[in-house]
């Protein structure tokens, strides 16, 4: 069964619980120990009241054996019995529940015998008593010390003491009872009390292992969970107990892990596939639409014989366009500037006219150029990528702007490069989709893609310029900026 293994936590548990019972145990038994330690001192304060209570009897029998002097050996037995009782209560009356008297004679006769109050029968003596009496009798008679003895009479314990009156052939004894004072079960508390301290070191010693290893593991497993946060190949080691279970359910959940990733990643792929087409349909309808009206101007021109090679070289153009703007979506993210130097921007924004006039028109906006004065528009372009931009910037621009509306671009030069304005009279962007109107995929437009600005955003950042819009209740103005030598502006 596994719950007896060392290193499993319910084994623990239960030895925590057996030390914690054991501790309780503990705490009782050496209160207990605490009691008898109090028994032997009480053992030792009753040989002491004896022995003084003895001393007193003696001094006492002394002083009134010379008050009677010759007569005190007349005296019959029983009145010498009365009158030494008088003499023990009297003397017994300060030493709490001790009882007394003397052994008279060679045959060591109990005389003036004071028993216990509260002690039943106790002024006759029971076989124990009387043995104690005896011995303590024989002893006292032949040696000039005072004489202490106990005997064990069941769970009770029989202390006396016993001296010899000198120049009289008498002793004096006393006698106290302690009931309960002998324990039988005390050695086998004590041995029990010491296998409850071997079994807390124990306990103690299963809490000390319990906490080494409870750091042991979780070091372990965050060693190995933040290995796992950089290698999702990475799997735990094999870790022994309780702890292994987590290991290996943490093993579990990475294969898992690993499995959906690969399935969201694909997926993934899928969707940015699915977007990207949607782009670059997007991004191709405008030239498309420019193709398509140069087609059908060389039909008419060619059925009424007015026909020339201009309507076919802009349709071929067109088609170079659109080969061009695929290649570039479809690098979209590392786009290359293959056509790129300094040239005049006035011919490509006269093509960007062109390709959104018929989007302008069928909505009945009116697109204005306005001149750019003496000077030449010069920038460090690729300009195939820079129409795209206008492109984009331009169709925002009309269909943001109220039906009727006017479409204004502005082109100055400026100390770095050109500096190109886009304003439309629509209404500001709100301010909840500002922060992400140059987001990938992000359109409030139900035929949008939310690619335009992103790849607009992306050509311009490696032309080195920038692009940024400002919005308002007059409108909404884009400001492109490129640089006319290369460098940054």
């Amino acid at each position: 069964m596994a719950w007896y293994a060392p290193d499993s936590f319910r084994a623990q548990g239960i030895i925590i619980g057996l030390a914690s019972l054991s501790m309780a145990a503990l705490a009782v038994m050496l209160v207990q120990d605490a009691w008898d330690s109090s028994r032997t001192t009480l053992e030792q304060a009753t040989q002491q009241q004896c022995a003084a209570a003895a001393r007193e009897l003696r001094e006492q029998f002394a002083e009134r054996a010379s008050l009677l002097g010759a007569a005190a050996g007349t005296l019959r037995f029983e009145a010498e019995d009365v009158s030494l009782r008088g003499l023990s209560a009297a003397v017994l009356r300060s030493y709490e529940n001790v009882e007394g008297g003397f052994l008279l004679g060679s045959q060591k006769q109990v005389a003036g015998h004071i028993g216990r109050p509260d002690f039943p029968g106790s002024q006759h003596f029971d076989d124990v008593a009387a043995r104690l009496v005896a011995g303590l009798g024989a002893q006292a008679s032949t040696s000039p010390n005072l004489i202490l003895d106990h005997v064990v009479d069941g769970t009770n314990l029989l202390v006396g003491a016993a001296v010899r009156v000198d120049s009289h052939d008498a002793v004096a004894f006393t006698l106290k009872r302690l009931p309960g004072a002998n324990d039988p079960a005390a050695q086998r508390r004590r041995w029990w009390l010491a296998g409850l301290v071997l079994s807390g070191l124990l306990g103690l010693g299963g809490i000390v292992s319990i906490s080494i290893r409870l750091r042991q593991g979780v070091a372990t497993l965050n060693s190995g969970l933040s290995r796992l946060e950089r290698d999702f190949n990475y799997r735990l080691p094999s870790i022994s107990g309780d702890f292994g279970k987590v290991a290996e359910a943490i093993n579990r959940m990475a294969v898992v892990r690993g499995s959906l990733e690969t399935t969201l990643r694909r997926q993934d792929r899928l969707a940015a596939l699915g977007k990207v087409v949607a782009g670059v349909a997007h991004e191709i309808r405008n030239p498309l639409n420019a193709l398509s009206l140069t087609l059908e101007l060389l039909e008419r021109r060619v059925r009424k014989g007015l026909a020339t090679g201009d309507e076919a070289r802009e349709a071929i153009l067109e088609v170079e366009r659109l080969e061009r703007i695929l290649s570039r979506l479809l690098a979209f993210g590392r786009p290359e500037m293959e056509n790129r130097h300094v040239q005049n921007l006035q011919p490509l924004l006269e093509r960007v006219l062109r390709v959104v006039d018929d989007q302008s028109r069928r909505k009945h906006v009116h697109v204005t150029l306005a001149e750019p004065g003496p000077m030449q528009l010069q920038a460090d372009v690729d300009a195939l990528a820079i129409e795209q931009v206008l492109i984009n910037i331009l169709l925002n621009a009309i269909d943001a702007s109220p039906e009727g509306g006017v479409v204004k671009v502005h082109v100055a030069a400026e100390s770095q490069g050109v500096r190109i304005e886009v304003h439309d009279k629509g209404p500001a962007i709100p301010d909840g989709i500002r922060d992400h109107l140059f987001d990938p995929y992000f359109t409030t437009k139900e035929s949008g893609t939310g690619l335009g600005l992103a790849v607009s955003l992306e050509i311009v950042c490696h032309h080195g310029g920038t692009i940024d819009f400002e919005s308002g209740d007059s409108g909404t103005t884009f400001i492109l900026k490129l640089p006319a030598n290369g460098n940054h502006v």
